[in-house]
């Protein structure tokens, strides 16, 4: 018999999870220093979603952001909705799921946002 049994499946699954997980993290982290946000204090909602923005640009323009010059991630960001023609609903996605995180966490209008919380 060949392939994976149902526990090799499910550590293969359970791995692939954290890997994942672990790089949005580092991605996420990156975007809060480019725009030189604090990731061991609370930021604005729209801080915190402004970044969760910038790691999904540059996951769709193919951006590592940890090698990619600063600058040339901002001019990219700035121009998503040519280079991406549904970034206009890609951005209102990303702000209905946040908002929608922080409405289930009960958190308050306008509170601050910890780096714990926007990933």
């Amino acid at each position: 018999e060949e392939g994976l049994d149902e526990q090799g499946l499910a550590v293969l699954a359970w791995t692939l999870r954290y890997l994942i997980q672990d790089e949005t993290e580092a991605r996420l982290r990156v975007a809060y220093g480019l725009l030189r946000f604090p990731v061991d204090a609370p930021v604005k909602p729209a801080e915190a979603e402004l970044a969760l923005n910038m790691h999904a640009a540059s996951h769709v323009a193919s951006m590592d952001l940890a090698t990619t010059p600063a600058k040339k991630v901002l001019a990219v960001y700035k121009k998503m909705d040519k280079i991406y023609p549904a970034w206009n609903e890609t951005q209102a996605f990303i702000h209905e799921a946040f908002e929608s995180e922080r409405r289930a966490a009960g958190a308050a209008a306008g509170a601050g946002v910890s780096f714990d919380e926007s990933r």
